[in-house]
């Protein structure tokens, strides 16, 4: 009795820590422990996604250990040079790329992704209502401008 008042529990009859927890209640489900923390059952959510990384970290480097073990060691001039139909090249493969290409792939982009926004918009349509309609309005007309100021620009001209 001493020793439960010194442990900060109630003075009298000290229950044992499963009383309360068995299966022997009337028709009731049986709580948790007490001692049982409720984590164990938040992080079997994330197992299947663990698993997914632990695969994608193992497998390319399983690919590479294989690989190099089992892979041709040998290593000769011709093996480095870009094979282009058989004949030699004459002149050093780089050469400027026109900013154009660059231009056109990063306005593509710009446009492509502005595009994507329409999708969660077309889906919640009708539960946005006038609102949602006003405020895609607006987007839509600066997207359009862009591309009006992009097409004036030249910068859609092939020359």
């Amino acid at each position: 009795m001493r020793a439960a008042r010194f442990l900060g529990a109630p003075v009298g009859r000290v229950r044992p820590a499963a009383e309360g927890f068995s299966r022997k209640r009337s028709g009731a489900r049986p709580g948790p422990l007490p001692f049982v923390s409720s984590c164990g059952d938040r992080m079997n959510g994330y197992a299947p996604l663990i698993l997914v990384v632990v695969l994608a970290l193992i497998t390319p480097a399983m690919l590479l250990v294989v690989s190099s073990l089992l892979g041709a060691k040998r290593t000769e001039r011709t093996k480095g040079e870009p094979y282009e139909c058989g004949i030699p090249q004459p002149a050093p493969p780089r050469r400027a790329v026109p900013v154009k290409y660059y231009l056109v792939a990063v306005l593509f982009l710009l446009f492509d992704v502005e595009a994507v926004f329409l999708y969660p918009w077309a889906v919640v349509y009708r539960r946005l209502g006038l609102f949602g309609f006003v405020e895609m309005a607006v987007f839509l007309a600066m997207l359009v401008a862009g591309l009006v100021y992009v097409w004036k620009r030249g910068a859609l001209e092939w020359d």
